[in-house]
């Protein structure tokens, strides 16, 4: 995998919007917002948006076993993944054109939320 652009961000799950659903190749993924408090790892560079939309897989060996559960506005939250500036994204039904964040499991990133490792 690819380590360019891997970041490492501490922030807060930004509100209750949190979609469940298939991408295009049909993998399920978790999809939420997060307002970025700070990045703990990586190029701080690349950050050009302090809400950035997560992706994150579920339901398969590539992706963590379920989503996480109880994500909830204002809690704070940590995520390891590839960073897509706002410029590179896709604008999608459920990203108006934030900064993505994705491949938040193993073997590349991770997600720390209510003293849970999810990877």
């Amino acid at each position: 995998m690819d380590q360019q652009h891997v970041i490492t961000v501490a922030g807060k799950v930004a509100d209750e919007s949190v979609y469940c659903k298939p991408d295009l190749k049909g993998e399920m993924h978790q999809h939420f917002y997060v307002d970025l408090d700070e990045v703990l790892e990586g190029d701080s560079g690349l950050v050009d948006n302090t809400m950035i939309f997560v992706a994150a897989r579920f339901g398969d060996s590539d992706g963590f076993l379920e989503p996480v559960p109880c994500l909830a506005p204002g809690k704070p939250i940590i995520i390891r993944g590839k960073f897509i500036p706002s410029w590179a994204a896709y604008k999608t039904e459920d990203n108006p054109g934030y900064p993505v964040l994705h491949f938040t499991h193993h073997p590349l990133g991770y997600i720390i939320y209510d003293g849970v490792k999810y990877e």
